[in-house]
């Protein structure tokens, strides 16, 4: 590799890594301030930066609020993978099968306030914005039938299937935990909270069965 090929090559990493360090700084600020009370001075300041830096690689708030989404889905979406291949199919009795299933689904859950503050708040600013709401709800789309297809294997796996649409299962997942989740901050309990895996048990319960022989 030549000298120029270098440069370009640590150029693009500096870029890269610029653009993960708004990122976060974003994340924070958006679940702390809202999307719309945070400023472009204030995230490039939180993240060592001037608004020039911010806006060389975003083109706005909204570009950067969908970054940090589909980047936190990807994020979760590679974790739940890895946790779905490395549980083994359960010998015992069914509850076991289920709870272990579970507990795959939750070890890959991001449990802190920043994260579960940014999901609700990118709601919040898509019922506000109509032009934030048509790529929001994509983004949202591809998460969930990410998880849906990613849940669908590892029940086949361990000899489980689902009672409902994969699309319903995972909608009741999800609401299941971001209410629960949100709970517990507002009650100032720390995440994960024991309540959450409860009520997570539950509901995955419900709509998982064994797969007839």
């Amino acid at each position: 590799m030549g000298y120029a090929a270098a440069m370009l090559m640590t150029m693009a990493e500096r870029r890269q890594a610029t653009r993960g360090h708004l990122m976060d700084a974003a994340l924070v600020l958006f679940a702390d301030r809202g999307i719309m009370a945070a400023s472009a001075v204030q995230i490039a300041a939180a993240a060592g930066y001037t608004r020039g830096a911010f806006h060389s690689h975003f083109a706005s708030k909204d570009e950067l609020a969908l970054a940090v989404l589909r980047r936190e889905s990807e994020r979760y979406l590679e974790s739940l993978r890895s946790a779905g291949t490395g549980i083994a199919p359960g010998q015992g009795p069914t509850k076991t099968v289920v709870e272990e299933a579970l507990a795959t689904f939750l070890s890959a859950m991001v449990d802190d306030r920043a994260s579960l503050l940014m999901r609700l708040e990118a709601r919040l600013y898509a019922a506000r914005v109509p032009q934030f709401r048509g790529a929001l709800l994509e983004v949202d789309a591809e998460l969930r039938q990410g998880v849906a297809q990613v849940m669908r294997t590892t029940l086949a796996r361990l000899g489980l299937a689902l009672t409902v649409d994969p699309a319903r299962a995972v909608n009741l997942i999800f609401m299941t935990y971001e209410q629960e989740s949100l709970s517990a901050l507002l009650e100032d309990r720390s995440l994960p909270s024991p309540t959450v895996r409860s009520a997570m048990l539950e509901v995955f319960g419900s709509v998982v069965r064994p797969v007839a022989a």
